[in-house]
């Protein structure tokens, strides 16, 4: 029949019956139903139901949103298209105009991983819409650990240890696991790690060392999370203790030689406490210390008074180990001077100049700085204040006076250092008896050298020679002349010094070797003559040489001499040479009066006769 159905529509379709045909098409679709309805009876369209996404925990119900857009007429309906293959879902309803939600259940065999559901909407006057697929991501829930927050440890002693249990649960879902890395002096006992499922709890062993005595805090991390810590809180304390400035020897407890230390036991337990003192300190090292209790040590210090010691003792008692410092100051500087009845000085050759020697001793332990006050016409040599004496030394001095004054000589001079008993010493020296000029001073002086030359003094070349002898030409009054050899050929020309003494700070003597340029000096035939002039009566100086090579180089200064002029000569009258101007004076004395009296006389007859005549 298909094929006469097709049969007959092949000839109807040439172009002889086009026409009639499209004729009859439209008269046929026209008048279907289709055209006969009205427009405003065409269907509403659905709401859009819209993709969604949630995360869910693989042992907790969450509750899943469901949304739409488009247009909305009530009451709108969400249709469960196709339910999850790994749970459940529930209670469904309406959260808003165009949402709503429902109780996602995870299945309790339910894992890590994917699961979704798709849902429709559909309005009063609307199809269904099409399908929208809700992805649900199944995670498990991450591990929370619960500690305590904070752990007191106490007082515990140095050589011990205290150990607390601290206890961590997994409160959350998933596994925690780790390590706990306290600071020192905190430590755990054989390891850190934990390992703990959710709703398990453990414990871990911190143990407090203390090595040092004094507070300690500190926080612990745990976890992964910076804010999760557990503040830790220990003091450490020494079972031993001792004064904190440890055994200090005073200088005035060397001079006893005798020193005590306080050893104190802080725990309620007697200790055994060994010390091991350096050799030269005498004392116990092995005692036994009450509970709570302590106990004097005495000391004997076996060393020289000028040992200056610091170092330290180590001493045990139990675990507990530890130094105990030493300080040991040297004795004060004590010193003393011989003779010690006085220094009685000689005279030279030169009258003028008296020597003598001192021995200045410290017998103290502390160096000390010599400080010598003496007169301005005392020299000491070598200059006291470049000396520091160390303890147990000595030092000689000479003792350099000049007489000023005719008659015998007594002076006081005072040793002394800084805290330290100053020793008083008397000089004395006999009358003058003669005074010669130029007489060499290192002829009867035989002392070292003064450890710093005189800031004055040029350092000697060792080019050439110096003077060594110097002889007298004339002394007067007022003028002195000397000469003395050439000491070599190269010889150019000589400066002439003098010895200047002053007063310094606290009384010392300050010498200084000055130049003396106002004289007169001629060199003729390997002689050189030396004039002083316009000098004062009855005046010494002490001078010396200096000898310029041809190239104004200095040589070593001479020998100390010393030089004076003579004193002015008085006239004295004999005793029966005053007869003869005590009687012309005792003539013209009455002469005078006698004239006086005359006048006296003419005067008073002169008034007599006047008075008559009135």
């Amino acid at each position: 029949m298909r094929e006469s159905w097709l049969y007959w529509i092949r000839p109807m379709n040439s172009k002889k019956y086009r026409p009639p045909l499209l004729f009859i098409a439209a008269a046929l679709l026209c008048s279907s139903p289709a055209f006969s309805k009205e427009k405003d009876e065409i269907p509403t369209p659905p709401p859009m139901a819209k993709t969604g996404a949630a995360t869910v925990f693989i042992d907790t119900p969450a509750e899943v949103s469901l949304q739409i857009v488009g247009r909305v007429a009530e009451p709108l309906s969400f249709l469960i298209r196709k339910e999850p293959k790994h749970g459940k879902l529930s209670g469904l309803r309406r959260t808003g105009r165009n949402s709503a939600a429902l109780l996602y259940t995870p299945d309790a065999k339910a894992g890590p991983g994917d699961d979704f559901f798709s849902f429709a909407a559909q309005s009063v006057d609307s199809p269904v819409s099409a399908p929208a697929t809700v992805w649900i991501q199944l995670v498990e829930r991450p591990p929370i650990l619960e500690h305590p927050s904070e752990i007191e440890f106490g007082k515990v002693f140095l050589g011990e240890k205290e150990e607390r249990l601290m206890e961590l649960q997994n409160v959350g879902g998933g596994l925690a696991a780790g390590t706990i890395r306290p600071n020192s002096p905190w430590h755990t006992g054989k390891s850190g790690e934990y390992r703990l499922p959710a709703g398990v709890a453990s414990t871990v062993p911190l143990v407090f060392e203390p090595l040092e005595e004094r507070d300690f805090i500190d926080k612990i991390p745990i976890g992964p999370d910076p804010k999760s810590v557990v503040l830790v809180r220990g003091s450490g304390v020494a079972p031993v203790s001792w004064p904190q400035e440890g055994l200090v020897v005073a200088p005035k407890d060397r001079e006893t030689g005798r020193a005590s230390i306080t050893f104190t036991n802080n725990s309620p337990i007697e200790r055994t406490l060994k010390v091991e003192w350096p050799e030269f300190l005498k004392a116990d090292r092995e005692v036994t210390l009450p509970a709570n209790g302590a106990l004097v040590m005495k000391i004997e210090i076996s060393a020289p008074m000028s040992l200056k010691y610091e170092g330290e003792a180590e001493i045990r008692s139990g675990n507990f180990k530890s130094k105990v410092p030493i300080r040991i100051f040297p004795a004060p500087a004590k010193l003393s001077v011989s003779p010690e009845q006085g220094l009685k000085l000689g005279a030279t050759e030169n009258s003028r100049t008296l020597t003598g020697r001192i021995l200045v001793r410290n017998i103290g332990g502390a160096n000390a700085s010599l400080q010598i006050i003496a007169p301005l016409d005392i020299h000491i040599v070598p200059d006291p204040s470049n000396i520091i004496l160390a303890g147990g030394g000595e030092q000689a001095f000479e003792v350099q006076a000049e007489r000023l004054k005719p008659g015998s000589f007594h002076q006081t001079i005072r040793i002394q250092s800084p805290a330290c008993k100053p020793v008083d010493i008397t000089i004395e020296a006999p009358a003058a008896t003669e005074n010669r000029s130029a007489v060499p001073v290192e002829n009867f002086l035989s002392l070292p050298p003064s450890p710093v030359p005189s800031p004055t003094t040029q350092p000697p070349s060792g080019k050439i020679p110096r003077v060594e002898t110097v002889n007298l030409l004339e002394s007067t009054n007022h003028e002195i002349v000397i000469s003395w050899e050439l000491s070599s050929p190269k010889t150019s020309g000589f400066k002439i010094q003098r010895r200047q003494i002053s007063g310094g700070k606290n009384g010392q003597v300050i010498v200084d070797w000055v130049p003396w340029p106002e004289t007169k000096i001629t060199i003729a035939g390997g002689t050189a003559v030396a004039r002083f002039e316009r000098l004062p009566a009855n005046a010494f100086w002490t001078i010396r040489i200096v000898t310029l090579d041809e190239s104004g180089n200095p040589s070593p200064p001479s020998p100390a001499f010393q030089i004076s002029t003579q004193p002015m000569r008085e006239f004295s009258m004999p005793w029966w040479a005053w007869i003869f101007p005590m009687a012309a004076l005792a003539a013209g004395g009455f002469r005078l009066w006698k004239k006086s009296r005359g006048e006296l006389h003419a005067k008073a007859d002169a008034r007599l006769e006047k008075l008559e005549r009135q």
